[in-house]
């Protein structure tokens, strides 16, 4: 009677164990790093630790569920208020676009809205100006060396995210 109590139990610490399990993308490759989150598909244009130590002027990739994408800039701190919606334009080698965007992470982080035409522009472009409607001062710009890369990789990396549900 106990062994049959013990395999239950065993196999359910088992499927609780798998079930919290986190599946973790991360790779590298020049000075991009593309990684995961639960929910979301990241890659920087500067290595992590760069990254870390110096989060301005650079440039964020996020792709999620059902392909959507958008871009995140990174500019100096207090650059942006957080109170305040803004237009991002972004000026690819491959055609222009300004989509909404709003102060995510604090007080130097724009994120643009997603935009699945923002794949094929990334993939077309060599090069992003990044402008602020409204907002001179806010301006910069990124190579985008090795975008094909990132494109694919993100693709994976999206394969490690939870399904989203249909709707």
């Amino acid at each position: 009677m106990r062994l049959p109590a013990f395999l239950s139990m065993t196999m359910l610490a088992a499927t609780t164990m798998a079930s919290a399990q986190t599946n973790v993308f991360y790779a590298e490759r020049g000075h991009w790093t593309v990684m995961n989150s639960s929910t979301r598909c990241y890659a920087w244009n500067r290595p992590a630790a760069d990254f870390n130590a110096a989060p301005y002027n650079g440039l964020q990739i996020s792709a999620g569920p059902k392909s959507t994408i958008s871009v995140d800039v990174f500019f100096w701190p207090g650059a942006v208020m957080m109170d305040r919606e803004y237009r991002l334009q972004l000026y690819f080698s491959a055609g222009d676009v300004t989509l909404p965007a709003k102060p995510t992470i604090g007080d130097y982080v724009l994120a643009s809205a997603p935009d699945m035409g923002l794949w094929r522009k990334l993939q077309d472009s060599k090069s992003l100006a990044v402008a602020v409607v409204g907002e001179p001062e806010l301006a910069t710009s990124f190579t985008l060396d090795g975008i094909d890369w990132v494109i694919n990789t993100l693709t994976t990396c999206s394969a490690f995210l939870p399904k989203a549900p249909d709707g």
